[in-house]
């Protein structure tokens, strides 16, 4: 009979998560049809996604725009988003969104845009490897635990590659979570804290960079790239 109350037990736990993923209410920032691929997985994934679009820049949004960013459970910016949309003026209105907020845009995070790191520097990598492995940097952190590592590295995104470089990862002020060689691919920043010393910039939520996409080959987009493994580590951090 204990153990028959356990089992019911676990499944009312399943049945409520699956209800929480249901209703988690993601506003997926998005310039085209690019990102298609990206946000039909995460609605297959439960989830539920309104696309939005800031047409002159989120500096001259509306009130009520602000408002439903502020008010999700999730921003995620999306891959088909330009670097200059998160530049000054834009920089601060962005950085500024209480909600937590998910960037994959190996470009917008540069010093130059929206200055989550203290580089200028990306990096189309057409002719990388076939597969990233990513160097796991906090094994112990839970959204690693769905994923089997070789060592303490694990498959991450398929080529070709977009990167921001950051070369010293000393100057941060977040959690570095993943790396390939001396690139960050996984980040996380706590709200109210400097992104780097001196950036003089800082997120009013949670913030996390989980980088990846590729626009540069013949101009045809590969701009949802992760493997299994990788895509599964993305689910647990939403």
């Amino acid at each position: 009979m204990k153990n028959f109350r356990l089992f019911l037990f676990l499944c009312a736990l399943a049945i409520s998560g699956i209800s929480r993923a249901a209703a988690y209410d993601i506003v997926f920032v998005v310039a085209d049809d690019r990102d298609t691929t990206h946000i039909e997985w995460l609605e297959d994934q439960g989830l539920s996604v309104t696309e939005y679009w800031p047409e002159n820049g989120l500096s001259n949004a509306s009130k009520g725009e602000i408002e439903m960013l502020n008010a999700a459970d999730l921003v995620i910016i999306g891959r088909s988003t330009s670097g200059n949309d998160f530049k000054a003026p834009n920089k601060a209105f962005w950085n500024a969104i209480k909600a937590p907020l998910i960037h994959v845009h190996p470009y917008s995070v540069r010093n130059t845009k929206n200055n989550w790191f203290n580089t200028a520097v990306g990096v189309h990598y057409d002719d990388g490897p076939d597969t990233i492995w990513a160097a796991v940097q906090v094994t112990s952190d839970p959204i690693f635990s769905g994923v089997t590592l070789v060592g303490d590295s694990m498959d991450y995104s398929v080529k070709p590659h977009d990167v921001m470089l950051h070369p010293d990862s000393i100057e941060t002020n977040g959690t570095i979570l993943a790396t390939w060689g001396d690139i960050v691919l996984m980040a996380r920043f706590d709200p109210w804290v400097e992104f780097y010393p001196g950036s003089a910039d800082m997120p009013s939520g949670y913030r996390t960079y989980f980088g990846f996409g590729n626009d540069h080959v013949n101009n045809i987009p590969n701009f949802f790239p992760l493997t299994e493994d990788a895509r599964t580590v993305y689910l647990a951090e939403i």
